[in-house]
C-alpha cells in the first residue's frame, strides 16, 4: 500500500495495540503472536478488515476502514481464527461447537393476545402489542398486521442473536470463538460468556 506518515503509523498503532493485549491475556493466548501480519487495500468483502488464511496460516489486515468494532478488534478476532485452528483440541472444538449449537436452539415464546412484540410501527409510540390473533396473522395495536410466521422469525433471530457476545457471534461456532477470543483479550467479555469461554 505505500504507507507513509500518519497512515504507516496508525497501521503500526493498530497492530502493536492486538499485540500488547494478546501478550497480556496470558501465555497461552499470545502462542498466535508469530509470522506476518499482511497489510493489504482489499480482503473478500468490502466491509472486511481483517481476514484469517488457514491453509497458509495467513492473517491479512485493511486497515483505516471504520467498520465494526474496530481494527485492534478485528485483527484479534482473526488470531482467534488461528489460535482456534493451531491450539484448541478436537475435544474441545467439539465442546465448544456443541455449545454454539446448544445457545443457538434457543426457543421463543409465541405472543398472545396482550403480550407485547418486539416490531417497529411507523406512527405509534409506544408498545406495540398484539389485539386480535386472526390465525395465520396478527391484529396489532398499531393498527397494522403482521404474519405469525415472520414475526416468530424475527423473533428467534433476535432472541438468537442476543445470547452470543456480538450478533455476528451467532453466524457459527467458529465465529462465536473467534469473537468470544477477541472480546476476552480486549476485556470487554460479558460475564455470562467469560467462564463458558475459560
Amino acid at each position: 500500500l505505500h504507507l507513509t506518515g500518519d497512515k504507516l503509523a496508525a497501521t503500526v498503532a493498530v497492530i502493536e495495540a492486538a499485540v500488547k493485549a494478546l501478550q497480556g491475556a496470558g501465555p497461552g493466548v499470545s502462542k498466535v503472536l508469530y509470522g506476518d501480519v499482511r497489510v493489504v487495500g482489499q480482503l473478500r468483502a468490502s466491509r472486511t478488515l481483517a481476514w484469517y488464511l488457514p491453509a497458509e496460516d495467513e492473517v491479512y489486515l485493511r486497515p483505516h476502514v471504520k467498520v465494526g468494532r474496530g481494527e485492534v478488534h478485528n485483527l484479534i478476532h482473526e488470531l482467534g481464527h488461528r489460535f482456534w485452528d493451531r491450539e484448541v483440541p478436537q475435544v474441545q472444538q467439539v465442546e465448544w461447537t456443541r455449545e454454539y449449537d446448544r445457545i443457538e436452539g434457543g426457543k421463543v415464546t409465541v405472543p398472545k393476545v396482550g403480550d407485547e412484540v418486539p416490531v417497529k410501527a411507523k406512527g405509534h409510540a409506544g408498545p406495540v402489542t398484539v389485539v386480535k390473533d386472526e390465525g395465520y396473522q396478527y391484529v396489532l395495536s398499531s393498527g397494522g398486521t403482521i404474519e405469525k410466521m415472520r414475526l416468530v422469525m424475527f423473533m428467534r433471530e433476535k432472541a438468537r442473536e442476543s445470547s452470543f457476545p456480538t450478533p455476528y457471534a451467532a453466524s457459527s461456532a467458529t465465529e462465536f470463538f473467534a469473537e468470544a477470543f477477541a472480546m476476552f483479550v480486549l476485556g470487554t467479555l460479558q460475564p455470562e460468556h467469560v467462564e463458558r469461554f475459560e
